[in-house]
């Protein structure tokens, strides 16, 4: 697509490079014409199918949600939305650009976090969790794995991709049967095509427990309180875990503000 412009409702679109790829469609950084401001453009063949297409549903719900932020603050920590258009043939979802990189992509390059770090993005995720469920009726979320976590260069930490929390909530619209969520991440229940808020809280464990595992820094209370934490956030059944994410925001600000207490001499450097 690079060099190509893509005619949208508002604007003009000229895609520079791609930036991230998944399932079928592609996101690229583009121009927007005539301001020439960055855009990150999420692209996708259109297919012929009547009824509401999946990259329609997220580009719907990430219009409401964005105008939704004006109340649930926490909002503004998912990509804003811009416009939703389709170009010769192809789908196109305009969304803010991000610049940073994602939880996925540096643990892959061998990053360990401190425990306080852990904590903090834990906590915000939670927030951004917290806003979503709050939402009527409900936004689940439903594909929390690092490489949909992204942290922007000044430590704001960013949930992207609503692929799969547009088809559960449009799933009576949708002709076309959606996966919804990633494996090893995933709620048990998901696999059998249900969901319900604490599979976002599973999910949520499975993510903190992989970064935990390979922090930095080590505290015997610490160790205990999280592991206690972790496996109630991960129970196979439901009703086991905890039942709302505010919840597990509150257990893990107690263990923040736990960290952030411990003298300095304490920690590991």
């Amino acid at each position: 697509m690079a060099g190509h412009f893509l005619k949208g409702r508002k604007n003009i679109y000229v895609p520079i490079r791609e930036i991230g790829s998944g399932g079928t469609a592609q996101v690229s950084l583009a121009v927007e014409l005539p301001w020439g401001k960055y855009r990150a453009v999420k692209i996708r063949e259109k297919k012929s199918a009547s009824g509401l297409g999946t990259l329609e549903a997220e580009a719907r719900l990430l219009e409401q949600l964005t105008l939704s932020a004006k109340e649930y603050p926490a909002l503004c920590n998912i990509p804003c939305y811009y416009e939703y258009f389709q170009d010769a043939g192809k789908e196109c979802l305009v969304m803010e650009y991000l610049q940073g990189e994602t939880a996925g992509e540096l643990l892959r390059k061998g990053k360990r976090f401190h425990a306080e770090e852990i904590l903090r993005m834990a906590v915000e995720l939670c927030r951004i969790l917290e806003a979503l469920h709050s939402q009527t009726p409900p936004v689940l979320y439903l594909d929390l794995n690092p490489d949909n976590v992204f942290l922007k260069p000044d430590g704001i930490v960013v949930l992207t991709d609503l692929g799969a929390a547009a088809a559960w909530y449009w799933k009576e619209e949708m002709p076309e049967q959606v996966m919804y969520g990633t494996r090893g991440f995933a709620a048990p229940e998901q696999y059998r095509g249900e969901a319900g808020s604490t599979a976002d809280i599973y999910s949520l464990g499975v993510l903190i427990r992989q970064m935990w595992e390979r922090r930095t820094d080590r505290e015997k209370q610490m160790e205990k309180w999280m592991d206690e934490c972790l496996i109630r956030c991960t129970r196979e059944m439901p009703a086991d875990r905890y039942q709302t994410i505010r919840e597990v925001r509150l257990t893990l600000e107690e263990m923040l503000q736990f960290s952030l207490a411990e003298p300095l001499h304490a920690k590991s450097i």
